[in-house]
């Protein structure tokens, strides 16, 4: 990566980390959480399965740099590069003896930061080894933070990440609907697997420039299947879809402009009354989250409860959190924020920040009869710089812009994925009149941005399954 598409330079980067290192008196930081060096050093590789990192280490001082990893993965333009910006390459398990010899460092009591939710006891041990003149500092990593802020320039790539990727899984809806419609379908005859609308999207993506893989295993979960919230189908597991039934499908993609985490469940023919409530309750959800203002020093714990507030009114609720961080061309899932009813431990999370980019995902699962996940991902915005789905300018006016300089800055957020919610399965009846505007204006911004990419027989259908409500 470049300062053309992360906004930030290497050096710029190191320079934020070792300004964080002076402030907690730390002479050296230990790093071995690869999205953590990644970010860094804004390198990418393919060590570990759809995420976009190498296994490596990194240690950092006032004055140095030192990389552990496999050189043999480098091309000799990127040791090039590296080796100008001050970093030294190593062999990989060359970190333990580096470790080990820090009690011969000039300075006299050198104070070690490592984060010890992030660091292995194996390589606790090799500091330790090193003596008692050594002082171990157990914090958290300054760069979970920083990373989680994306830069402006990190944002706007995102937004084409999941316009391209809004783009595959509109046209997978409009193969399963043309599926659901077909006679031979509806008689049982034409047989389609998870395994192969697996297949299917992945081959839609891979049609999209800039496609590098997918962001994590794929989710494609029909009827029961969809109530076993981690469900991956496998050939064991790997079941037909079935008739009338709903059709989870929690999948993502990584791009060379940003990392993309969506699901959508989609009725496979005609859905049942209770279908249509629980379904509805959880896009309502969904969109009243989604278009939360609050103030600075909000956490996911105070806005988990609009995600949830439909389904608590008719007896119903989801047995995991509403929301995580998602990387910017890496991990899928990050802190340092999230959406949830409790922090780990009970502590409050991380407080939104501008940059943020989470997950907006509430559900039911109903044991041994179905699932539903609606789940977008938005960016954190400073109200200032944030447009409803219709367009409009959320910053304050008048008065109410008084009333934010009292209690602001004041943030909301940009859903950036673009794929509609299936209209079969949505009931105005069970929404408020806000509810169905918010719902309207999203489809009409998924149409307009979207529907340029499309055939005219998917346009076609788009314009029908977008059109208000």
């Amino acid at each position: 990566l470049t300062k053309d598409n992360t906004g930030e330079s290497r050096e710029e980067r190191i320079a934020r980390v070792r300004r964080a290192m002076r402030e907690k008196n730390a002479d050296v930081l230990v790093i071995s959480s690869l999205d953590d060096i990644a970010w860094l050093l804004l390198l990418r590789g393919g060590d570990i399965e759809f995420n976009p990192v190498c296994l490596s280490y990194l240690v950092v001082t006032e004055d140095s740099l030192t990389l552990y990893l496999n050189k043999t993965i480098l091309s000799a333009d990127v040791i090039e590069e590296l080796t100008a910006d001050g970093i030294e390459i190593r062999s990989y398990n060359h970190i333990y003896s580096h470790l080990e010899r820090m009690k011969n460092t000039p300075i006299e009591e050198p104070t070690v930061m490592i984060d010890p939710k992030r660091v292995s006891f194996t390589l606790y041990k090799a500091i330790k080894t090193a003596g008692e003149r050594v002082k171990i500092l157990e914090d958290t990593c300054p760069i979970i933070l920083m990373k989680a802020c994306k830069t402006p320039e990190e944002v706007e790539f995102e937004r084409q990440a999941h316009i391209k990727d809004g783009v595959a899984v509109t046209k997978l809806l409009y193969r399963l609907h043309q599926l659901r419609e077909d006679p031979s379908f509806k008689a049982g005859e034409k047989k389609v697997t998870e395994l192969e609308v697996s297949d299917i999207l992945l081959n839609l993506r891979k049609e999209q420039k800039g496609f590098i893989d997918q962001s994590f295993a794929p989710i494609i979960a029909t009827a029961e299947h969809g109530a076993i919230i981690h469900y991956e189908p496998d050939e064991k597991s790997n079941a037909v879809i079935k008739k009338d039934a709903f059709l989870l499908m929690d999948t993502g993609g990584q791009y060379f402009e940003g990392t993309t985490d969506i699901t959508r469940t989609f009725v496979m023919g005609e859905p049942t009354e209770e279908m249509v409530k629980l379904f509805t309750a959880v896009l309502v959800g969904n969109l009243r989250l989604a278009a939360a203002i609050f103030p600075e020093g909000t956490t996911g714990q105070n806005l988990d409860v609009l995600a949830r507030q439909p389904l608590w009114s008719i007896g119903a609720d989801y047995r995991h959190g509403t929301g995580h961080g998602v990387g910017f061309l890496l991990n899928v899932h990050e802190g340092p924020q999230n959406i949830n009813l409790k922090g780990a431990g009970g502590k409050m999370t991380e407080s939104f920040r501008e940059g943020m980019i989470t997950s907006d995902e509430p559900g039911v699962y109903l044991d041994g009869h179905f699932g539903i996940r609606l789940e977008n991902m938005m960016v954190c915005l400073e109200t200032s710089k944030l447009k409803d789905n219709a367009g409009k300018s959320m910053a304050f006016e008048g008065k109410s812009k008084e009333y934010a300089d009292d209690y602001g800055p004041f943030f909301g957020f940009e859903t950036l994925t673009m794929v509609p919610f299936d209209k079969r399965s949505i009931d105005p009846a069970y929404m408020s009149a806000q509810d169905i505007r918010l719902l309207n204006e999203y489809h009409e911004k998924v149409y307009n941005t979207v529907s340029p990419f499309l055939t005219e027989e998917e346009k076609n259908w788009l314009r029908e399954e977008t059109a208000a409500i």
